[in-house]
């Protein structure tokens, strides 16, 4: 009985452990602090209100879905600045210009209205100075002092937060989820086919970015790794005899 005891009690703390690691263990992790002051900390600056701590990026056949967990509402006053969502960045060569992006606001009071939810061909052609970078307005264009001149707000300048410009190729939704209990306060949610983004077959790595706000204070990075499903032979045959089908309809027609 004493030798089934122990065994249970060791099952029942090894569970308890993995609950706590999964707790803060994420598909990419963020270096946050606990402080909530006004000041650097970590790689947040400023109010504990842009502290991203993580994402998970799941994949589910043809489906990619981000989490993101922050403590960012969507929109929040910062002086004569007010900050909005930035936009989630998808870097498919890793080559460090993120061509494809997901709208997470669709109207932030100046620069390009974008569709909420879609997922954008990014024209990183698009350039000005450091304003405007491989098709993403930065951090810089959206200060109220820095923008025509001058600035006076500490955050990460030169960041890129938002989509600037592009073409939506497939329509979509993001979600702000309320998280009880402290900190993370939201869960950030979107999910985009990868047939979208890359070729049937691909297996590889792509890098992901989200700059939380328009005003950088926080931001995350990392490689996840994805694979385009190729399709099966029966759904090749199917197709195939759709389009004899097809064909054959349209000669009797004739």
């Amino acid at each position: 009985m004493k030798k089934i005891c122990g065994i249970l009690t060791m099952v029942a703390v090894t569970v308890m452990l993995l609950g706590c690691a999964n707790a803060f263990a994420y598909t990419i992790n963020d270096v946050y602090s606990t402080y909530t002051g006004d000041l650097y900390s970590g790689d947040r600056i400023g109010n504990y209100l842009f502290e991203i701590y993580g994402m998970d990026v799941t994949q589910s056949g043809n489906y990619l879905t981000f989490d993101i967990y922050s403590n960012f509402p969507g929109v929040d006053p910062v002086g004569g600045w007010t900050t909005y969502s930035g936009d989630l960045g998808i870097d498919v060569d890793n080559n460090g210009s993120y061509e494809y992006g997901v709208a997470f606001d669709d109207n932030r009071g100046r620069g390009t209205i974008l569709s909420m939810g879609s997922l954008y061909s990014v024209n990183t052609a698009l350039n000005n100075s450091d304003l405007i970078v491989n098709g993403w307005y930065t951090s810089r264009y959206y200060e109220p002092n820095q923008y025509p001149s001058g600035w006076s707000y500490y955050y990460h300048q030169g960041q890129p937060v938002t989509i600037a410009g592009g073409s939506v190729l497939s329509a979509g939704n993001v979600t702000w989820n309320d998280i009880a209990g402290n900190y993370p306060n939201y869960k950030i949610s979107t999910t985009i086919d990868i047939n979208n983004i890359v070729p049937a077959g691909y297996d590889g790595n792509i890098t992901v970015y989200y700059a939380g706000a328009t005003c950088a204070n926080d931001y995350i990075k990392g490689t996840v790794h994805v694979n385009a499903p190729v399709p099966e032979p029966a759904t090749m045959s199917l197709l195939g005899l759709g389009i004899l089908g097809m064909l054959g309809l349209k000669r009797r027609k004739q």
